[in-house]
């Protein structure tokens, strides 16, 4: 009996040291897999505002060949970036899709809402002090003194910015043409300091919805430029 006792009390122990060293082994794993999540999510959120810019461009261009445009541009934008959206969500709620009131905080309201920490990352974005966009959203992804959504955020606007760049570097000319505006007039830098604002503010305002957010980023992007 007591040889019984001795065995059952070995195993419980077994079991317990068992599920102890699977649960110590998720809270390490968690945090690198949720910090992996964000990053990706950011990479994903900056293609489809660098997709939904050149669909926009595409929009406004076929437009004005059939000679449709009858309106001011910007007035076309948020309707050709919800068809995009759609495009890509074709159940989505009415709750899914830009609407203005989305752009009717100031650039000046959202960076006065951000908190010091945020505003340390987005400075070091904007003024390169850092190694690599790479390491900097790292960095933010893995610092839990942030909640998950302004983490997210302040990654999106980094890689926004990024990809703005080299979106505008490399099409501002088009734009510019379907303008019928001298490249000089406007400073895509200037486009682009909107964008990497309009990413955070359409993913905070959006709940997450990278399609909706990044979708805004494009259309504050394409307002701009306007």
């Amino acid at each position: 009996m007591k040889r019984i006792l001795a065995l059952t009390s070995v195993f419980v122990i077994m079991i317990g040291t068992f599920f102890s060293s699977c649960t110590n082994e998720n809270e390490t794993v968690t945090p690198q897999n949720k910090s992996n999540e964000l990053v990706d999510y950011g990479m994903e959120f900056a293609s489809i505002h660098n997709d939904c810019l050149a669909y926009i461009h595409q929009g406004l261009s076929s437009a004005k060949t059939r000679g449709n445009v009858t309106t001011d541009m910007k007035e076309m934008v948020i309707p050709i970036a919800n068809t995009y959206i759609s495009q890509h969500c074709p159940t989505r709620t009415t709750s899914e899709s830009i609407t203005q009131d989305m752009f009717s905080t100031t650039i000046e309201e959202i960076q006065a809402s951000l908190s010091p920490k945020e505003k340390e990352y987005i400075e070091k974005a904007l003024s390169n002090q850092t190694e690599s966009f790479e390491n900097l959203i790292k960095e933010v992804a893995s610092d839990l003194d942030l909640p998950e959504l302004n983490r997210q955020a302040v990654i999106c606007f980094i890689t926004t910015y990024q990809a703005s760049s080299q979106y505008w570097a490399e099409h501002y000319s088009e734009w510019a043409e379907l303008l019928n505006k001298p490249q000089t007039r406007v400073s895509f830098g200037s486009v682009v300091f909107a964008d990497a604002w309009w990413g955070y503010q359409g993913l905070m305002s959006s709940g997450l919805n990278p399609w909706v957010g990044g979708g805004a980023a494009a259309v504050g992007s394409a307002c701009a430029c306007l």
